[in-house]
């Protein structure tokens, strides 16, 4: 018989929530990195969303994505 749905322990629920951030931040980086990464206005956003959230300043990635989007795209290049 059923008693009902199973309570988690709060460490049952820290490593639930560690677990869905590093997925969440898996997909953000990726969309980054092959959709708008090196966009200006993806830049904007997030230094909107730091100021909005009492955030300190975030540093502009913009650079650092298009460099390893150019790398990725020309690692996967040449595979095929």
């Amino acid at each position: 018989m059923m008693t009902g749905p199973a309570r988690e322990s709060p460490a049952d629920l820290a490593t639930i929530v560690r677990a869905v951030s590093v997925i969440m931040g898996t997909v953000v980086g990726l969309t980054f990195l092959f959709g708008f990464g090196n966009d200006p206005r993806a830049t904007r956003y997030w230094q909107l969303v730091a100021t909005i959230n009492g955030w300190p300043p975030l540093p502009d990635l913009e650079p650092v994505f298009t460099w390893f989007g150019r790398a990725l795209r020309t690692h996967l290049d040449r595979r095929h």
